[in-house]
């Protein structure tokens, strides 16, 4: 049934497409009669946000009162609407607000909005491939979406955008870089050996690099935030700027995706707890805000930027990494380590998969063309007769069951795997051995069901081991771990090419 909205426009469910679809009378000047339109999201609220927009749009007068609005006003007046429906946050507002002062500087910026060509906008946007493809991107939008209005009111039968290409930068996408891991533990190293009280920013930096935050989720943290018993962070909301750019406390994340409950490792505890006590012993600290600067309400981010530059410049000698640095090198840590992509995106609060994929692109390409090499260490129940092999079989998965079968030969729906093995020790008073992994191919479970099919299932392993023998050696998690990488890179790797022919190893391995 239709949810009730104004007497022109309503919300409704479509059980078939199952989808939310916002409906909407709109006014075509070709025939000069109001026909019915529909939109269709996936939730009930963008499908609300959606409709709050074409009403306001329709009933408020002072919106656009004439064909000859300039376009700025234009732009201007659909940005405020945004504002008003909660569609951008203060911040973006700021934003966008000087890409439109950009335009209004230009011949055209006071122009009528039915009186702008193609051409005009064509030649504009040709002359600023000077700035980043980000920002040329924002500019073909804010025109595009002033011209959408006007032919939405009737103004304009055709928009002058359909012949406008958006140009490509002539600048290089800038690449933001992460630590390297030898970088990342002189700089950990740097930072637990000094005093929060010499180094304010100190935790900040270690909850990116280990955690992934936004330094503005980090800089928002409150102590009701941090459950020190289940050792949980609660990130909920984000440090960001008003219309005048003034420091505010945003009510929610950046994304939706981006509210999100982690779990705080085991050496990053006890600095939390030390922050903890720095912000109890605050006497002005009424938000109970983690990181609480003496004489200000909130931190800035520039500031712990510029502090994190001139540590790293000062004692490091690197002059190319931010704070968002520092939360990319948590997720590259986090791919290099073999983690599936759709966890590394809970962790880092992405609100899609693609952005996942696209911003770690690189690091996935060299796994998947096999140019990183990784081992492992496991201990199986069973002795193998042969000290080494390569098992070649065929691999299937089973999604809804989230298990994968193995059998010998070729069948519809089965992949080919490949693993190979090495003893590198027994105890048959135990019955177990300690093996060296390397993946040829990488599948799903691919180690743990090789194993288990051909009679040695890793020890805990709880999905293809056996119950019986993990009580038998008390263990509830599986016994096995990535222990060395390999970079051997074929291709350009760009940012990642510090790695090429490097190797890490951990030597401390323990079952």
């Amino acid at each position: 049934m239709p949810i009730k909205g104004s007497s022109e426009g309503y919300v409704f469910f479509n059980k078939q497409r199952k989808k939310w679809n916002a409906q909407y009378k709109e006014y075509d000047a070709k025939t000069d009669i109001s026909k019915p339109r529909t939109k269709s999201f996936k939730t009930e609220e963008e499908a609300r946000k959606y409709l709050a927009t074409v009403m306001y749009q329709k009933e408020n007068p002072l919106y656009i009162k004439h064909h000859g609005i300039p376009i700025c006003e234009a732009m201007k007046a659909n940005l405020k609407l945004k504002l008003d429906t909660n569609q951008i946050s203060p911040t973006q507002f700021g934003r966008v607000t000087k890409t439109i002062e950009k335009i209004e500087k230009t011949p055209f910026g006071n122009k009528n909005i039915d009186e702008i060509t193609s051409n005009e906008i064509q030649l504009y946007l040709n002359s600023q491939t000077h700035l980043s493809n980000s920002s040329i991107k924002k500019l073909y939008q804010q025109f595009n979406q002033a011209f959408r209005i006007a032919i939405n009111k009737g103004y304009l039968m055709q928009n002058p955008m359909i012949n406008v290409i958006c140009p490509r930068s002539e600048k290089e996408d800038k690449i933001v870089r992460a630590l390297t891991v030898d970088e990342q533990q002189a700089f950990t190293e740097y930072l637990l050996s000094k005093d929060v009280s010499h180094c304010k920013y100190k935790n900040i930096y270690l909850i990116q690099m280990y955690m992934g935050l936004r330094v503005s989720e980090a800089l928002a943290l409150s102590m009701y935030d941090i459950d020190l018993k289940h050792k949980k962070m609660n990130i909920n909301k984000t440090l960001t700027t008003d219309e005048i750019g003034g420091v505010i406390m945003g009510k929610k994340t950046k994304t939706y995706a981006g509210k999100r409950i982690l779990p705080i490792p085991d050496f990053l505890y006890p600095y939390i707890v030390e922050q903890m006590n720095v912000a109890n012993n605050q006497t002005n600290n009424e938000e109970k805000l983690l990181f609480k600067p003496l004489n200000q309400k909130y931190t800035k981010r520039e500031n712990v930027n510029s502090e994190l530059k001139r540590i790293l410049e000062k004692y490091f000698n690197i002059t190319d990494i931010s704070t968002h640095s520092l939360r990319h090198t948590f997720g590259t840590r986090c791919i290099e380590s073999g983690m599936a992509p759709v966890v590394v995106q809970k962790l880092m609060g992405h609100k899609d998969i693609g952005v996942t994929l696209n911003t770690y692109t690189s690091v996935f390409d060299k796994f998947k063309n096999h140019e990183i090499e990784k081992h492992y260490f496991c201990r199986v129940y069973g002795i193998p007769t042969k000290k080494h092999a390569i098992l070649n079989d065929y691999l299937f998965k089973d999604t809804k069951k989230s298990m994968v079968y193995i059998c010998s030969s070729h069948k519809k729906g089965y992949q080919n795997i490949s693993t190979e093995y090495f003893v590198l020790s027994s105890n048959k008073s135990e019955n177990t051995s300690i093996l060296e992994v390397i993946l040829h191919t990488g599948r799903t479970h691919q180690i743990r069901a090789h194993l288990a099919y051909i009679g040695y299932p890793i020890i805990g392993d709880g999905k293809y081991g056996h119950n019986d023998i993990n009580k038998k050696f008390k263990c509830k998690t599986q016994n096995l771990c990535s222990y060395k990488m390999k970079f051997k890179f074929i291709h350009p790797s760009q940012h990642l090419e510090y790695l090429n022919g490097k190797e890490f190893e951990k030597t401390n391995v323990q079952f």
